[in-house]
Order: structure tokens, then sequence, then C-alpha cells
């Protein structure tokens, strides 16, 4: 026995060597953890559940209150209807409005004003606008263990409200009625600040959604001169009131806590969130967590973990190892969110690629589905960012001409009116891309690559501007053509700079101001995507 006792000492430890490996990443991994979540708490940031509980608001300042109060009086239903297989109001109304969305026919616009026109969907409409009119927003979910998953639900309202009054106000530009029209488009962004404060991802992709619905309605009726002085200034104002530039910093420093707490830290969150599967037509919500493209796809080995070790406790080193990934991703992102718009594109962009489906699933999967996620809501947030501040440089163009009667030869004359204020592109962080036509403007972001195209994508004969929104990312301003406002040699790609155009421009045209107004776009860089970033194979 003596003469095998180093042999069976190192048979021993050869069976031992597996656990002691187990032993070594589990304790390895919780101190790397713990020192994260020591570091976190340093920087003030939040850390659990707890640190995002919601102070008492008063029911007079809450509108989360009106928001539920107008749903359930437009979901109500009678007994007999109900029994009778019959629709609720909210759900004709969404109905209609998504067959106007996708096909503007004078059939489609009937059923929609047939809906709209129900007595139950206006008082509903009223009563959520009167409640984006108060200052806080907290849902009863808020802080609760289930809080995304009820919040998800929660503000499905607000963004139901938004679908209903953003069509709403294009029937009111229609019927001429721009006073109604703009306090749509005011309301949906007073709503957007309200999604905006909420730190769940599925929240502020809602905000971003409102944001840019309302911003392609203000496009609108300042390219075609709809707005009065009192209107701009008080449109002016509400696009004071929000922030794009900020909120994903700080919803991203929330979601940290409630995601880690919510997928990790509490009984069977990981499983469950690994399931779930769903599909729809629209923004998917897997777990308060936005799904970008048109239909999202749990993969197959990602939600049968089941069938390997993740879940049982031979996995909590890879569980470990998947919450640590998690926590410093999430920090990557918070210090992208922290950067230039042009820069925090590209370094977003690359870093969802590194993380994209089939690379990271198994040996991550939270993780992956996390930064799946994130990469849609980045691409909201640029968005919001140059909308506003397009938006804001049109009104600053009109302001100009009510003084002047005819638009500014070049932004730099534009900026040397006193009182008038001109943004800047925020993804050169130089000045917009202006234009003068015969009888306008036109004012255009260089996008992030910083090429200036001269505006083409908007003058361009090939592209069917009625769906610019759909076809060409960076879009501003959705509605009308600035085509025929160009010189009848203007019908292909410009062979002159933009300064030169600006030189040889034709005197604006006094006789009409509605036709005279400038045009908001963005260009349409080579290589941006067609939609929200997709991580799909």
């Amino acid at each position: 026995m003596r003469r095998h006792r180093p042999e069976i000492i190192f048979a021993l430890l050869l069976l031992l060597t597996p656990a002691l490996v187990w032993v070594y990443w589990d304790v390895r991994l919780s101190w790397e953890i713990r020192a994260e979540w020591n570091r976190i708490r340093e920087e003030g940031y939040p850390t659990s559940l707890d640190d995002l509980t919601p102070g008492p608001i008063p029911d007079a300042q809450n509108a989360a209150i009106g928001y539920m109060r107008a749903m359930r009086q437009i979901t109500l239903m009678d007994v007999a209807a109900y029994e009778a297989g019959a629709s609720s109001p909210k759900f004709e109304a969404i109905r209609a409005g998504e067959d106007y969305r996708e096909m503007p026919t004078a059939a489609n616009e009937q059923c929609l004003r047939e809906a709209l026109d129900s007595e139950t969907v206006r008082n509903a409409l009223r009563e959520a606008i009167e409640a984006s009119r108060t200052p806080a927003c907290v849902f009863p979910c808020a802080g609760k263990p289930d809080w995304d998953v009820g919040d998800e639900q929660h503000f499905g309202l607000i963004d139901v409200f938004g679908q209903l009054l953003g069509v709403r106000g294009r029937l009111y530009e229609t019927d001429g009625d721009r006073a109604e029209a703009l306090e749509c488009y005011l309301a949906l962004l007073r709503m957007s600040r309200h999604a905006l404060s909420h730190a769940p991802l599925g929240t502020q992709a809602t905000g971003y959604r409102l944001h840019s619905e309302a911003l392609a309605g203000l496009a609108h009726m300042t390219r075609t001169g709809s707005l009065s002085p009192g209107q701009a200034a008080e449109a002016a104002e509400h696009l004071d009131a929000i922030d794009p530039y900020a909120s994903l910093h700080e919803s991203l420093c929330k979601v940290r806590a409630a995601y880690i707490a919510d997928t990790f830290l509490s009984p069977g969150g990981l499983r469950k969130w690994c399931r779930y599967t769903s599909f729809r037509r629209r923004a998917v919500v897997l777990r308060g967590l936005p799904c970008v493209g048109d239909v999202c796809v749990c993969r197959e080995r990602t939600c049968r973990l089941d069938e390997t070790p993740y879940h049982s406790w031979i996995g909590v080193p890879w569980r470990r190892y998947d919450q640590r990934e998690s926590l410093v991703l999430a920090r990557t992102l918070i210090d992208i969110s922290e950067r230039p718009p042009r820069v925090s594109w590209h370094a977003s962009r690359a870093l969802m690629n590194e993380w994209k489906w089939g690379k990271h699933d198994v040996a991550a999967p939270a993780t992956a589905k996390f930064a799946y996620c994130v990469g849609g809501l980045f691409y909201e947030q640029q968005q919001a960012i140059v909308k506003t501040e397009l938006c804001r440089a049109v009104l600053a163009a009109q302001a100009f001409y009510r003084i002047h009667g005819v638009y500014p030869n070049s932004l730099a004359e534009l900026s040397q009116c006193p009182g008038i204020a001109v943004p800047t592109d925020p993804f050169t962080e130089g000045s917009f891309g202006y234009k003068r036509l015969r009888s306008g403007c036109i004012i255009y972001s260089f996008g992030p690559d910083g090429i200036d195209d001269g505006g083409l994508p908007y003058t361009g004969s090939e592209y069917d501007l009625d769906k610019a929104g759909y076809d060409i990312p960076w879009w501003c301003d959705t509605g009308g053509s600035a085509s025929s406002d160009l010189p009848s040699d203007r019908s292909g790609p410009p062979t002159h700079t933009t300064e030169q155009v600006n030189a040889h421009a034709p005197p604006t045209e006094m006789g009409n101001p509605a036709a005279s107004a400038p045009v908001a776009h963005t260009r349409a860089g080579v290589g941006l995507p067609r939609c929200a970033p997709v991580m799909g194979d």
C-alpha cells in the first residue's frame, strides 16, 4: 500500500481537479462581480431595485393615473358586445391606424376617421393628453420584483395612445386644423419624456419611438409653414424639455441594476428569460427589452439551455461568467453613450457586431441578448438627437424668414441674425448642410460618415419621398417633395459643393410662404442600415 501511495495521491488529485477548477472559477468570478458592484456603488449609480424605487408622488402630479384611467375607458365593453365577439374600441382604432399608416387610401382613412370619431376613443385621447401635462409618471409596478413585466404592460398604454395621436395629428393636418394637430404632436413629446424617465429598455424604446413620431409631424408642419410664431415658440419649448443626449446614459445606469437583479438574482429569472420566445409584428419586448426587427427569434440552442448544465449547480461558474460579462458590457455601453453621437454610433455598431448572435449566445446567453437588444436603442437615440437638432434648425430658419421675408443664403448668415441660435450637426459638431432652392431651402445632416452629398437624397428623382421615413435612415421629414423647387438642370447628382450652391442660389419667391418653408432631412449614408441594427446572421 505504501508503495502505491504516490499513485493514489496523484489519482485523487486528478479526480479532484474538476472540483478545484470549479471552486477557483466560482471564487474568482464572485470576487470580480463584487468588485464591479462596489465600483458602481462608489460612482453613485443604483445597484439594486431598491435604489430604483421612486419616492411618493402626489396623485395630482402622477400622469400614470390619468393614462390608466384613459385606457380603462377605451377598453371597456358592455357584456352583450363582449359575448357577441365584438372588438374593443381600442383595438378597432389601433387596427385602423396601422392600416392607414401602411396604406393611406381613402377607404382606410374613412375607417380611421370612424374609429377616432367614437365618443369612447375621443374621451380617452382627451384624458391621455391631459395626463401628459402632469410633471411625473410612475406606474404602480415600478420597484416591484416583476417590475419589468408590469412596466411593459403599463407602458403599452403610452405606446397605444402615441400611435393614435400620431395618426390623429395627420388627419387634423389634412383637415387644416393646425392647432389640434400641433397639440397631438406636443402631447407625443410629453409622453416621450414620461417614457424616457423610466429605466427598462422597453420603455426607453417607447420614448424614442414617440419622440421620432412627434418630430416627423413637427417637421412636416414646419416645412409647410403651418406654425405661427407662438406655436413655433411652444414647439421649441417642448423640444428643450427633452435632452436625448443624456437620457440614454441615465437609463443604462438604471437598467444595469434592474437587468442584473431580474435576470440573475431573482429566483428562476434567468431560466424564464432564456426560454421566453415571442413573435410579434412590431418591436417585440423580451422581459422588458426591445427586440428590433420585424420578428424576434430566440435561437433553439439558447432557449434549450435546460439540456446543458447551465441551470444546474454545476453551471454556477458559467452563470457567474455570464453575469460578469453583462456588467462589463453595461459599463462599456455607458462609456460609449457619453461620447459624441458620431463616435458613439460607430463604437456601438462595432460592439454589437462583436456580440452578434452565434458568437456568444451559448457562452454568455443573457449578455448576448442584452447586447442584441440595446443596439437598437442606440440607433433610436441617434435618430432622436439628430431630428431634434434639425427641427430646431428649421425653426430658426423660419424665424429668419418672418423677420426678413426671405430665407438666408447660408447658415452663417442665419447665425449672424440677433436672437436666433443655430444648432450644429451632432455627427460633425459643425454646421448642418444647407441648400437654397428657388422657393425655400434644405437643411440636412451629413450623417455618421460626415460626407456632404449636397442634399441629394431629398432632391434625387429616384427616391419616393412619401416613403422616405421607411427607406432612408436618418430622415427627418417624410412629407412632400422638394424636387419641384429645383432648377431644371438639377436632376442628376450634384457636381458642385454646398457653398457653390449657396453662392449662386436664385432668390426666394415671396408670394407663397407655405411653399417657401425649409425642408429638413438627414443624409442617407452608404452602408447605413435600413432599420435599427440587427445582430442576426
